[in-house]
């Protein structure tokens, strides 16, 4: 019987560190990091990319349809590490424009 009682409170315990939020009051939040990077566009199977001019590779959030592959653009927004894209980091664009108008 002693058993089965440190089982349920283990289970509980462990189901109250589970629905701890991410971003809740107990823990510190870090604000996204923002990117401006200037390079080519490019494809890969699932998701459009930046190859920049620093040498990485970003999976986009956007597949920009009215952009060709080789196209020099300027690609501004979020940096997250994780995707549904096979390569990371990706990043959420919020503005694209020309790739003269990057910093």
């Amino acid at each position: 019987m002693r058993w089965v009682t440190w089982a349920v409170v283990l289970v509980m315990a462990g189901e109250s560190l589970c629905n701890r939020g991410s971003g809740s009051a107990s823990g510190p939040t870090h604000p996204p990091d923002e990117v401006r990077l200037r390079g080519a566009l490019d494809d890969d199977v699932d998701c459009r990319l930046l190859r920049a001019d620093n040498g990485q590779v970003y999976s986009l959030s956007l597949r920009l349809p009215r952009y060709h592959n080789g196209d020099r653009v300027c690609i501004r927004g979020t940096l997250v590490q994780t995707s549904g894209c096979l390569r990371s980091p990706m990043i959420e664009v919020s503005d694209v424009s020309a790739a003269d108008q990057c910093p």
